[in-house]
């Protein structure tokens, strides 16, 4: 890339969309870096330690986020590109979150749909490391 190119910060969650933004992304010649968020989903052990495209065109591959797995096929996706890939440990934020559902669950008696109220994950720490990459 050339050094007047926008650096640009991708999270990369390992799925199509996100991937296909990367791409385009460094296509269009921006300075493309991505980033993904480890949570702490720990991946079944398969002794399989690659990228998951074959298995998904079978149909038995998983859906959902955030494991091992999920981090292998976003670097993956990365290394074809040629773009720097960071992963990070969000693991204690997941972790606050889950709890949080859990306590609210167990005070819950009857058939009451749970949601989390306003709990969200905060992107904060991916922003601040996305802004000092890109520094």
């Amino acid at each position: 890339m050339s050094s007047n190119a926008e650096k640009v910060v991708v999270a990369m969650s390992g799925g199509v969309d996100s991937s296909v933004a990367a791409c385009l992304l460094h296509e269009q010649g921006h300075d493309v870096i991505g980033l993904f968020m480890r949570t702490g989903v720990k991946r079944p052990d398969s002794g399989d330690e690659g990228p998951r495209w074959e298995s998904r065109s079978s149909g038995s591959a998983h859906q959902g986020c955030c494991s091992a797995a999920d981090a292998a096929d976003a670097r993956f996706v990365a290394g074809l590109l040629g773009i720097p890939f960071y992963s990070l440990n969000f693991e204690n934020e997941f972790d606050a979150i889950i709890d949080h559902f859990v306590r609210e669950y167990a005070a819950v008696s009857g058939d009451i749909i749970l949601g989390f109220r306003g709990h969200h994950t905060d992107f904060s720490r991916l922003f601040s490391f996305g802004t000092a990459t890109c520094s």
